[in-house]
């Protein structure tokens, strides 16, 4: 490129050179760290190349992120920042497995409280049965005892002789 100065007339001379899409989007993202630019892809907005990273819903391969996450790159890719992390916890990477705290704990302690209750009644109801039990065999072994005791005689058993006479 040259430039000349007149008087009054600026000329430049310029040559125009070719690029494809990814090399403009090369250009363009030079100055970030390598580490970042596997995750920009150039796009084409409004008859413009633009290069766009992977949380931008015109990349190739965007990242969605759920229930009003945000995306953000870093060095290791895209990932998603979920809200609301006070009241919720996330499993999915993309935040799309929410569960409530709040309802975890309260379903946990019904677990919980229903699991002391059914304790409780068994051994509620073991222990009366127990003493069924135990009552019923000191009866029948208070009779068994009394009948022992008792002085039964026994009645006296005929004595039958057979004669040899027919």
């Amino acid at each position: 490129m040259k430039l000349h100065l007149h008087k009054d007339i600026i000329s430049l001379n310029t040559t125009r050179t070719e690029l494809n899409d990814q090399e403009v989007c090369d250009r363009t993202i030079a100055m970030l760290s390598e580490n970042y630019t596997a995750y920009f892809a150039p796009v084409i907005l409004s008859g413009k190349v633009t290069c766009v990273n992977q949380c931008h819903q015109s990349h190739p391969h965007p990242k969605k992120c759920m229930n009003e996450g945000t995306c953000q790159v870093s060095s290791q890719g895209p990932f998603c920042y979920c809200l609301h992390t006070d009241v919720n916890w996330y499993f999915g990477e993309d935040c799309n497995q929410q569960v409530h705290k709040v309802g975890l704990y309260a379903g946990l302690a019904a677990v919980a409280l229903i699991a002391v209750v059914t304790v409780a009644v068994l051994a509620i109801y073991l222990s009366i049965n127990k003493r069924k039990v135990k009552k019923n065999k000191d009866i029948k072994l208070e009779l068994v005892n009394e009948w022992l005791e008792d002085d039964f005689e026994w009645p006296p058993q005929k004595s039958t002789s057979y004669s040899g006479a027919n």
